[in-house]
């Protein structure tokens, strides 16, 4: 593996490390000043977790090659994440579910 890998590696887990902790560590540091009342937690962190997932919602239902079978694919797999979702009231099934559809889709298409 090349070193732009591991340095791209690196940065990923860099970054992703640095949203969860910089949030926790900037409510920690707040809490611990007299001076400051953190009665509530401050708006912003109460609004970044449902944006940061419409984000990836959106991000994951337009495909990455737009071509009639992959718009099928993503559509199928939607739908049955949703059904599963309606049907279960959990969160790790549907998702494995509609994965599980968008790849059987995009087989089958391959198989043509």
């Amino acid at each position: 593996m090349t070193i732009a890998f591991w340095a791209a590696l690196i940065m990923m887990a860099l970054g992703t490390w640095l949203m969860r902790a910089l949030p926790l560590w900037w409510v920690q540091r707040r809490r611990a000043r007299p001076d400051t009342s953190m009665a509530t937690t401050p708006y912003g962190l109460i609004v970044a977790g449902p944006l940061l997932i419409a984000g990836l919602l959106g991000v994951s239902l337009v495909p990455s090659e737009p071509e009639p079978i992959t718009w099928l694919a993503t559509l199928v797999g939607a739908l049955a994440t949703i059904l599963c979702w309606r049907l279960t009231h959990r969160t790790g099934l549907p998702i494995l579910a509609g994965v599980a559809m968008f790849g059987v889709i995009t087989w089958l298409a391959e198989l043509h």
